[in-house]
């Protein structure tokens, strides 16, 4: 199976350079964009555990002791020290917070956590797609290249997350943080299915398949007064087809023939069907060019 990227003609620079953009997810138009419901840091019961614990610095080492997770106990300890220090009301803020009891979104911080630590490649299982079409290959007037994902798109250690399926929900993920019992792998793979392959049924027609990389891994940095764009190498062989938009002007379907006539790659014209609502696709020979 092939993954198809929709694109500008604009974005011809994919061809020319090598390069592909991974977006974080505060670019991206959905507003939900890696953004569930993040109740608490901790679950109730957990919190409850530890308000008996601080309460009562004799089970203290027990409690610590029981906890084989790392991240937590040293969260942990660094309450315990917190909350013997502080006053009635420092106290009372450490377990509205612990509870996700205060004005502090934290959906909003692990959001951007997200944006400051990784880029999102975006497929479509589709490449007749009409709304695709008009939506990002700017009214059928741009391209869409046909990946090959058993061929590494980029370098395996740049990615974060190899190609995965979205999944749609009417309802937002609700997760707490961090769960006693959790294993550090266990607790990132809750985060990601959550904030990061989880979208909206409204997206479903769009079919996603994501590649999630680690932005420090960038090979270059294009800086704007907007945003920094962030661009990887990928695997030219990874391309095994391009798909040309029905509105595509002679020219420009010229220009995207060229760049690419001297790799296998299939090139297709896209052409409105006579009788149906659907793109038929037709593949340009040598003579055709």
């Amino acid at each position: 199976m092939l993954l198809y990227k929709y694109l500008k003609y604009e974005r011809k620079d994919i061809l020319k350079m090598g390069l592909i953009r991974f977006t974080q997810p505060k670019y991206f138009n959905d507003p939900f964009e890696a953004l569930p419901n993040v109740e608490n840091i901790f679950s109730p019961e957990f919190v409850s555990d530890i308000i008996q614990v601080l309460s009562d610095k004799n089970q203290l080492d027990t409690f610590t002791k029981k906890l084989n997770n790392q991240d937590i106990k040293k969260i942990f300890q660094e309450l315990n020290l917190t909350f013997h220090k502080g006053n009635s009301k420092e106290k009372e803020l450490i377990i509205n917070r612990l509870l996700g009891n205060t004005e502090d979104d934290l959906s909003k911080s692990m959001q951007s956590f997200w944006d400051d630590q990784i880029g999102i490649l975006s497929f479509s299982e589709e490449n007749d797609n009409l709304t695709m079409w008009s939506h990002y290959a700017n009214e059928h007037t741009g391209f869409v290249i046909g990946f090959n994902p058993t061929k590494n798109i980029t370098d395996i250690k740049t990615q974060f997350i190899r190609l995965k399926k979205i999944h749609y929900s009417c309802i937002r993920p609700s997760l707490s943080l961090f769960e006693l019992e959790q294993s550090k792998d266990e607790r990132i793979k809750q985060w990601l299915n959550a904030f990061l392959l989880t979208k909206s049924k409204g997206w479903s027609y769009e079919n996603e398949w994501r590649q999630i990389n680690y932005l420090k891994y960038a090979t270059k940095t294009i800086e704007n007064s907007e945003h920094p764009i962030k661009l990887f190498k990928y695997n030219i062989d990874s391309i095994e087809s391009i798909y040309l938009g029905c509105r595509m002007s002679p020219e420009n379907k010229k220009e995207i023939v060229d760049l690419v006539k001297n790799l296998n790659i299939k090139i297709y014209e896209m052409k409105i069907d006579k009788k149906n609502y659907y793109l038929n696709k037709y593949e340009l020979n040598n003579a055709s060019l």
